[in-house]
């Protein structure tokens, strides 16, 4: 990412003296790491030039939020031992299929660890209770939508498990028969080569979508949408003084007071109020509870200590625009 804003020609006016306040606002050191960064550039061949210009187009195109979260677990994959990113390397090569069951299976991981996080997990345990929120899943979301006859043969057979494997026999199969019926984009024409796998990834991405879609909201994912909306919605500098308390340890107790001030503000009040619905209502209900709320909070805030300091205070310090700010390309260095 950083190697990408080097790319292209030099730019004029505002974007051009903003790039020249933020060189000048860096450290010795951050300045000696893009001028490595240019000097490896200028020893790529054509080839490798292209790929990663493609990359860096790539990046520029996503949301604001999911930039913010390439930019935090960049630094997070570089300090992972090596058996830990080739574990990841091989997660993103799967198929697409098997890759959405396993998201599936770590929302799964997280919801479990919301009650017991330092307890350790087994892999009977988690499909026990994966199997379960499935299972929940196809009798609210499939079975209303069966025919007469194929609630019937559901409803004979005898025990649970025997009737949710066979309620997820058939809606697999109803979904393979609405693609065939109305293929999106990404399938290609029925005489094409390998047009049944094709089909049969875009069928367990939709069902494994599906059965995602009725789990209830994880902290992750609520503490994932706090950050991405608290810079237009947030305080600035009460986040950045939480940022910086969160730096170094467990926090304390009077950080997290902070965090429940925070928490009772209009302006986090406004953010609450703006997610999906079913999100906030779990936030809020009785049942989640305030000690969790604190939890999420400091789950969206903490990452941000990733992040180099003057890319936390420019991110942090404005409203939009903030990460296009952080990620400009920089002028040259000489």
């Amino acid at each position: 990412i950083g190697l990408g804003g080097l790319m292209g020609a030099s730019v004029a006016g505002d974007e051009a003296e903003s790039n020249r306040q933020q060189w000048e606002a860096m450290s010795s050191e951050e300045r000696a790491k893009i001028v490595e960064a240019y000097r490896k550039w200028k020893r790529l061949n054509e080839d490798r030039r292209e790929i990663i210009r493609r990359r860096y187009q790539q990046f520029r195109s996503l949301p604001g939020e999911e930039k913010l979260n390439v930019a935090i677990n960049i630094r997070r994959l570089r300090q992972m031992p090596p058996e830990k990113r080739q574990m990841l390397k091989r997660h993103l090569h799967i198929a697409p299929g098997r890759r959405m069951r396993q998201m599936a299976v770590m929302k799964v991981i997280s919801l479990i660890k919301e009650n017991k996080p330092y307890e350790p997990l087994d892999r009977k345990k988690i499909m026990q209770v994966f199997r379960r929120m499935e299972c929940e899943a196809l009798i609210n979301d499939f079975y209303p939508n069966l025919s007469k006859e194929q609630k019937e043969q559901i409803d004979a057979l005898t025990g649970k498990p025997r009737k949710c494997r066979q309620l997820r026999r058939q809606a697999i199969e109803k979904i393979r028969r609405d693609l065939e019926n109305n293929p999106p984009a990404a399938l290609p024409p029925k005489d094409a080569p390998g047009y049944r796998g094709k089909l049969r990834k875009q069928t367990l991405l939709r069902y494994y979508g599906r059965v995602v879609r009725h789990m209830p909201f994880s902290m992750v994912e609520m503490a994932l949408f706090i950050r991405a909306h608290a810079r237009r919605n947030l305080p600035p500098q009460q986040i950045l003084e939480l940022v910086e308390a969160l730096k170094n340890g467990p926090p304390s107790e009077e950080v997290r007071e902070k965090v429940q001030a925070l928490l009772q503000s209009q302006e986090m009040q406004g953010l609450i109020a703006s997610m999906p619905p079913k999100m906030s209502r779990r936030f809020e209900s009785e049942q989640f509870g305030p000690a969790k709320r604190q939890r999420v909070v400091i789950m969206a805030l903490r990452p941000l200590n990733e992040l180099r300091p003057h890319a936390r205070r420019l991110y942090l310090d404005c409203r939009g625009g903030c990460l296009r700010r952080i990620h400009r390309r920089a002028p040259h260095p000489h």
